[in-house]
């Protein structure tokens, strides 16, 4: 089955990373036990939590919320993971998985959820060609282009006032 899940870079969900506001705690928004999540899961370090669907993250998280998120470095992947019991809990708003189960299928866009390939070193090796503009290795060499001149920038406002 596909679990669809908000993280960033580093793995984390938006509710580790900080990024969740108090308008998802509340009932609309259960917790993982009163959700139908087996006590043992909910407290155990090894399972992550994501959605069944598109339409369950979406009725979770609004559109301007992964707008939020995807400016505080979240974004949304699709997992594929095995529908075995132990791998996948299903509650009524959110499922509990075993992400080392899992393997990363597709980085979601915001906008549409249109799929994003994952980039992975196969990808490279092999080269990319798709229909989302440029390719994921363009646009990691334009972001480390952009960085680098900022941070150029900087030292050269350090070496004037010094």
């Amino acid at each position: 089955m596909y679990v669809y899940r908000i993280e960033n870079r580093e793995g984390l969900g938006p509710y580790q990373g900080g990024v969740v506001t108090w308008r998802h705690y509340d009932e609309d928004h259960p917790g993982p036990q009163q959700d139908n999540i087996p006590y043992d899961v909910v407290f155990s370090q090894q399972y992550h939590y994501g959605f069944k669907s598109k339409a369950q993250l979406l009725n979770w998280f609004s559109k301007s919320d992964l707008k939020r998120f995807e400016s505080s470095g979240f974004y949304v992947m699709r997992y594929s993971v095995p529908d075995t019991h132990f791998n996948v809990y299903k509650g009524g708003n959110q499922v509990a998985f075993l992400k080392h189960k899992a393997s990363e299928v597709k980085r979601i866009k915001r906008d549409g959820f249109s799929c994003v390939p994952v980039l992975t070193p196969s990808s490279i090796s092999m080269g990319y060609s798709g229909s989302f503009g440029q390719s994921p290795i363009d646009n990691y060499i334009n972001r480390l282009a952009k960085e680098f001149a900022f941070l150029s920038n900087l030292v050269i406002k350090y070496k004037d006032k010094n």
